[in-house]
């Protein structure tokens, strides 16, 4: 975790400081992400849900920005009762919630196809890292009727692991002036793109994984093979109050983004 704050903090710095003459426009963006897993990775993990945070910087006399982006996506949940056993010796009922998730970072080079127009094309690359992982959180579930963000008792990471991923997009933004005439040109965006993410191999969980695959596994070749007696009965992460299968494949995913990017 040290290493990727490090990461993104040069990163930042790097586009903050580089030279303000250097920029014509900075940019901030929102948006919801839909990411779809394929390949190999798409038997093992349904859609994910997240959100994507996007800071850029439009070079002066370019058609060229450069930036970065930030994402987190969950693609499975569980939520279930169970008996914890306090630092006393007392056994309480407890709830017991495990979430497979994942975050993209990604520095990037977006080329703007066209400028100054109520639509606004554009296509975009990027490298940088993944993180899968799941976690598990133990709340005392009085607590949750009693607080928004109740605190956990106790909290365990169960399985994490990186691998770098390249990226690629085509989108457009909207000039929402056009419509909402009190604002600014160019100022207030909506933005719609379709991304494509390639990655090197990963090991991960799967809460959701298709009925299909919970008997298979992966060969050297990279081929399914049937195995009778692998269950789920039969884990490979096995926590005191959890227990499950994880999975090795390429990360490959095709996610849909939409949200407001706010320019300056």
């Amino acid at each position: 975790m040290k290493q990727t704050c490090t990461f993104v903090l040069i990163i930042l710095t790097a586009l903050l400081v580089s030279g303000t003459p250097a920029w014509a426009q900075f940019g901030l963006g929102l948006n919801y992400l839909n990411s779809q897993p394929t390949g190999l990775m798409g038997q093992y993990i349904r859609a994910a849900h997240g959100v994507a945070l996007e800071g850029s910087g439009k070079i002066r006399n370019s058609p060229l920005s450069v930036g970065l982006s930030m994402s987190y996506s969950a693609y499975g949940f569980q939520s279930r009762e169970g008996y914890y056993f306090f630092e006393n010796g007392y056994q309480g009922v407890v709830d017991i919630e495990v979430t497979n998730q994942f975050t993209l970072i990604s520095p990037f080079l977006r080329l703007n196809l066209s400028e100054n127009h109520f639509i606004q094309p554009y296509v975009q690359a990027g490298f940088g890292m993944a993180r899968f992982w799941t976690s598990l959180e133990i709340l005392d579930p009085r607590e949750s009727f009693t607080s928004d963000c109740p605190k956990p008792i106790d909290s365990d990471v169960l399985l994490s692991e990186r691998t770098f991923q390249t990226n690629f997009a085509a989108g457009v933004q909207m000039d929402l002036s056009k419509i909402i005439k009190s604002l600014d040109q160019n100022v207030l965006r909506f933005d719609l793109r379709a991304t494509y993410t390639r990655g090197g191999e990963v090991r991960y969980m799967s809460l959701d994984a298709p009925a299909s695959t919970v008997n298979q596994t992966l060969n050297q070749n990279g081929e399914n093979v049937s195995i009778p007696f692998a269950s789920e009965n039969q884990p490979d992460v096995v926590h005191q109050y959890h227990a499950g299968r994880s999975y090795r494949t390429a990360l490959q995913t095709f996610g849909l983004q939409a949200g407001l990017f706010y320019y300056w």
